[in-house]
Formats: C-alpha cells, sequence, structure tokens
C-alpha cells in the first residue's frame, strides 16, 4: 500500500504496462522486457507501484467505500495493468512494503534507508532516501520516507 502525505499534484503515472510478477502497491519497480518488476536495488529503482480502483472487489460492486488496505485493492496479479509513479525530491509517502526487522531506531527521522528487493530496508551509508518513521493509519503500520 501506498499513501502519499505530500506529492505534486498532476504529475503523470505510466499505466501502459502489465505486472511480470505478483506484487503490492507501494513496491518499487523498474521496467524489465516492457513490464513492470521489482527493482532489486535503489540504482535500478525507476518509482513506486500504484493502480487505480479493482473493479473485482465485492465493496465495489456494492457500492461501498473503498478501503485503501483492501487485499484485493493492494494486490496486482501477474499480467494486470498497473502504473509506475516516480518520486520527486521533496515530496513525502508512507508504505507497507518494508523489510519486516527494520527497528524504531533504523528508521527514525533521518536516517538512511535503500532498497532492497522492492521493500526499503536499512542502510549503512547515505543514499537519496530518508525516512520519516513509523506512520500508523488504524492498526495499519508503514514507513514514511523521502528522496533527497
Amino acid at each position: 500500500m501506498i499513501l502519499n502525505l505530500q506529492n505534486n499534484f498532476g504529475k503523470a503515472v505510466d499505466a501502459s504496462k502489465t505486472a511480470k510478477v505478483a506484487m503490492k502497491r507501494g513496491t518499487f519497480i523498474k521496467t524489465n522486457a516492457g513490464q513492470w518488476d521489482i527493482a532489486t536495488t535503489l540504482a535500478t529503482t525507476e518509482g513506486v507501484l500504484v493502480r487505480d480502483v479493482n473493479a473485482k472487489d465485492v465493496d465495489v460492486a456494492m457500492g461501498l467505500p473503498v478501503s485503501d488496505f483492501s487485499t484485493i485493492q493492494d494486490t496486482v496479479l501477474l499480467g494486470e495493468y498497473a502504473g509506475l509513479e516516480v518520486i520527486q525530491k521533496g515530496e513525502r509517502h508512507a508504505t507497507t512494503e518494508f523489510d519486516a526487522t527494520l527497528t524504531d531506531v533504523q528508521v527514525a527521522d533521518g536516517q538512511y534507508l535503500t532498497i532492497t528487493n522492492g521493500k526499503l530496508a536499512t542502510s549503512a551509508t547515505a543514499t537519496t532516501v530518508v525516512a520519516l518513521g513509523w506512520v500508523h493509519v488504524g492498526v495499519q503500520k508503514l514507513l514514511g520516507f523521502k528522496f533527497v
């Protein structure tokens, strides 16, 4: 799941490609053979995976509000169209796609992060990704970040 905390309005999202593998919104991705694939490192990352509302959701069919944390909304299956949102400097986001072993100290505001297998991870050296700390939305735990 990707949550926009502060972003630039009106930027283009490339939604012309399909997923090479199943992944979740908020995964850091790259282009691979004309499809979206999981970025293995920060250097190969082009942006973050996003998608519009999945109409196959029962709640959507019934006219109920769409939950940002719905598994159906969050998961992009192999071969489904999705979008690549380029994260611009200064924007602030939060995602559920982070290394589960991260500690409070490693994600404290100002700590450097990197990307490993499509997820945010700790970095021993300075990078262009900076942690904003944990972001709690109800019972959901997300990791805030920005690119500098």
